[in-house]
């Protein structure tokens, strides 16, 4: 039996087992998550519709294995191509959305025909290379993971494989009391501005919670679902964290993700940093035209411009978070959320558009330990982020975080127990 054959075999197995876990989107069951499902079952994305052609999809893939017919350059190339004509959809897209929107274009369908046609035609193009971009970016992150020990003969368990797609979006619900994430549910996409208020409102109506629907990134069904973006650095990220939860779900980690806030935080966590590790690898080993020679965080840093400091993101919103607990410690309600809603307000002063600023808010972010500061004080992400500090690899880190079920196993390996 031939090597391929054995990896088409191997691939159609992991994908039945893995048909059966979406990982970070999941709850156990509870009456919460009931009634939620109940209240927007007419707006919940059907996984299966997508998942059939998405697996055709990837199918035809592993069968035709169209990059193997470009030379390394041309690979690059075609991945750069994509992503280059994607942004002008993008900005073609948002150019319809403003003209809809002013209310001094009398017909906007009339005024963005050309913009339509337009994107219609590189849509259309996009289609065409897909597959192949598609097929280029799993190979190159496989060969990355490859290079860190995973895989048996070659093959990665579970496979990368993801489709750009448009997402479906999650509405996160928390108790009013405390931050939590206690229930979810991921929506049909593109929906309005107003459907996602209308659903929110019912929801804290007929559950007293506090809700919220946002946007995700990518989502690790199997194929992964990436959103469409333009910054291949970025996307590669998505991808690779997904791939972590799928590696997670047959591991201990992954198995607890649901069983308490600290185990959520703690796949999370993990995700980020190897998606994030993973990305910059690629990026430096096929794109590294694309790396900045000196990379500046935003929200990492302070620093003066004359006498006025930049704005400190990552800073504002952890103090944001703090704050907001402890008054929902104290039992002050309506205090904490009149509080959150005005350092929304300060934000957007800011150039930051978030949209609500609630507890539902700080119970999805929060679980993100190394990105924006909505973890406040919760020690659990930076607990994570130590023993990413203390690894000698990628493997190192995500062997030893994987066999782990409780914060306390992570307290006791940093502690040198």
């Amino acid at each position: 039996m031939s090597l391929s054959l054995i990896q088409r075999l191997f691939r159609s197995t992991v994908v039945l087992l893995l048909l059966l876990v979406i990982t970070g989107s999941g709850f156990q069951a509870n009456d919460l998550q009931l009634h939620l499902n109940g209240l927007v079952v007419q707006r919940q994305f059907d996984f299966l519709t997508w998942t059939i052609p998405a697996l055709a999809q990837k199918v035809l893939q592993v069968v035709s294995t169209p990059q193997h017919y470009l030379s390394i350059d041309e690979r690059r190339e075609a991945v750069r191509e994509y992503f280059r004509l994607l942004g002008v959809v993008l900005e073609l897209r948002d150019s319809i959305e403003i003209a809809y929107s002013d209310p001094t274009v009398n017909d906007p369908g009339r005024a963005t025909q050309d913009e339509y046609d337009e994107a219609d035609a590189i849509r259309d193009q996009l289609m065409g290379m897909q597959l192949l971009v598609e097929a280029v970016l799993q190979e190159q992150i496989s060969d990355i993971l490859s290079d860190e020990g995973y895989g048996v003969l070659g093959v990665l368990v579970p496979p990368v494989m993801f489709r750009v797609t448009q997402l479906p979006d999650q509405i996160i619900v928390s108790p009013r009391d405390r931050i939590e994430m206690v229930a979810s549910a991921h929506l049909a996409p593109g929906l309005k501005l107003s459907e996602r208020l209308k659903i929110e409102a019912r929801v804290d109506k007929y559950l007293d919670v506090s809700s919220l629907v946002l946007p995700i990134a990518g989502l690790s069904t199997f194929p992964t679902m990436v959103h469409e973006a333009t910054d291949i650095k970025h996307v590669v990220e998505v991808i690779a964290h997904e791939w972590v939860h799928l590696y997670l779900a047959i591991h201990p980690l992954g198995t607890h993700y649901d069983s308490n806030p600290d185990m959520r935080t703690m796949n999370e966590t993990t995700a980020s940093i190897v998606g994030h590790a993973i990305g910059s690898r690629v990026m430096e080993r096929y794109f590294p035209e694309l790396v900045p020679r000196e990379v500046h965080d935003v929200l990492d840093r302070e620093r003066e411009v004359g006498v006025k400091k930049v704005f400190n993101f990552r800073h504002e919103m952890r103090e944001t978070r703090i704050r907001s607990e402890e008054l929902l410690a104290q039992g002050s309600i309506d205090q904490a959320e009149r509080y959150m809603e005005e350092r929304r307000e300060f934000f957007v002063d800011h150039g930051y558009r978030i949209r609500k600023l609630n507890q539902a808010y700080f119970a999805f972010h929060g679980a993100y330990a190394r990105q924006d500061g909505a973890s406040g004080a919760d020690p659990v992400g930076l607990a994570v982020l130590e023993l990413w500090e203390r690894s000698y690899s990628i493997r190192d880190f995500l062997d030893e975080m994987s066999e782990l079920t409780s914060f306390s196993e992570l307290l006791l390996i940093l502690n040198g127990g």
